[in-house]
């Protein structure tokens, strides 16, 4: 009885004292809970540990983080008996076992969330060699290559993306609104028939060999239309493409119009121009 007491009482204060270091170190962090769960021992056992998990933000700067993490610990004199970063496809994690000498009372879990990002490249099919061919043969790195038809390397270009492993889409002009380039070889334009725009989509996509998808050049007019962009993704379809929507226009309504339609569809997020 009298020696279990003192067990208890021991074990708990020297697990408050880690919990008010372990506290601080996360305060410090600044960074969000987003579980923490206890675990007692059973029967006659005093013992209890913490479990807490926290986020990493998408721009936490990770290169110091782990040597923070050790140096923040050792300042307040936590016992550090695991520390260790792991490394998977769905997620970054630092893993940290502390508490006082003798035991671990709190384990720690610092979690990255991994994102996809698809990188797509418009514009390509006017050169070739260059900076092209950085893009095509010198980055290794998963790229989709929207080429625009009727340009002068367009199927040598798509070609090339195709044989270096990279996906190939279409990068088809399209009416925007305003004052325009008409001079492309095939381009929607809002007075266009159903049939028309069909069939200006399909002769541009035998000019694009290995095309998987279709995206749009300019269109901040037609994307905004739902008679010229119903008809586009009829054909799209048809064709089992997908379409990606370039976003040229705030008042796009392509990609939700796409997934009402069911065609296999995503939108822009992110532009960077030159």
């Amino acid at each position: 009885g009298l020696f279990l007491q003192l067990r208890i009482s021991t074990y708990q204060n020297d697990f408050l004292q880690i919990d008010l270091k372990v506290k601080e170190l996360t305060k410090t962090l600044n960074l969000p809970l987003i579980k923490e769960k206890e675990i007692r021992g059973r029967f006659f056992l005093p013992e209890f540990r913490q479990e807490k998990t926290l986020s990493i933000p998408f721009d936490y700067p990770l290169d110091k983080l782990l040597l923070q993490i050790r140096e923040e610990l050792s300042l307040r004199l936590v016992k550090i008996h695991q520390l260790e970063e792991k490394d998977s496809k769905d997620q970054y994690q630092i893993l940290a076992n502390v508490g006082s000498e003798s035991r671990t009372t709190h384990t720690l879990r610092f979690i990255l969330k991994k994102i996809k990002i698809a990188i797509l490249i418009d514009d390509f099919g006017y050169s070739k060699g260059g900076v092209v061919d950085v893009f095509l043969e010198d980055l290794d790195i998963p790229l989709t290559i929207s080429v625009i038809p009727g340009t002068p390397q367009a199927k040598s270009v798509a070609e090339q993306a195709h044989k270096s492993g990279k996906e190939v889409i279409i990068h088809l002009p399209m009416q925007p609104k305003g004052k325009f380039n008409p001079d492309y070889k095939w381009i929607i334009l809002d007075k266009m028939s159903e049939e028309e725009i069909k069939s200006t989509m399909k002769e541009a996509r035998e000019d694009i060999p290995y095309a998987v998808g279709l995206n749009n050049h300019m269109g901040s007019l037609i994307t905004s239309e739902e008679r010229p962009m119903r008809a586009l993704l009829k054909a799209v379809k048809e064709e089992d493409l997908f379409f990606v929507d370039s976003r040229t226009s705030p008042d796009s309504i392509a990609f939700s119009l796409a997934q009402e339609m069911g065609v296999k569809s995503t939108s822009r997020q992110v532009f960077l121009d030159n």
